[in-house]
């Protein structure tokens, strides 16, 4: 996997991933990719990825995500909470 980030003119934070056969395989087998920004220069950015044709089999991943992280998988299962809430993913 390929991490990258920058600023675009606007002030905006970029955060990108390229992924190769086996990131795409794991994705595939349900097991989400989390990129922590820190690893770019963002401290303040976690990006999680997920394939899933459905927003509810999108949030069954995260949700085992979160489980197996024993809920403390950057505030994860707030985000959780909230999507269940307003029932979207956003």
């Amino acid at each position: 996997m390929i991490r990258f980030g920058g600023i675009d003119s606007k002030g905006r934070a970029i955060l990108g991933l390229a992924l190769g056969p086996e990131n795409l395989e794991r994705l595939k087998d349900g097991e989400p990719i989390v990129m922590d920004g820190a690893t770019v220069g963002y401290e303040a950015a976690v990006v999680w990825v997920v394939y899933a044709d459905r927003p509810e089999d999108a949030l069954k991943q995260l949700e085992k995500a979160a489980k197996a992280a024993g809920g403390r998988s950057d505030n994860l299962t707030e985000i959780l909470e909230a999507m269940k809430d307003t029932g979207k993913l956003n």
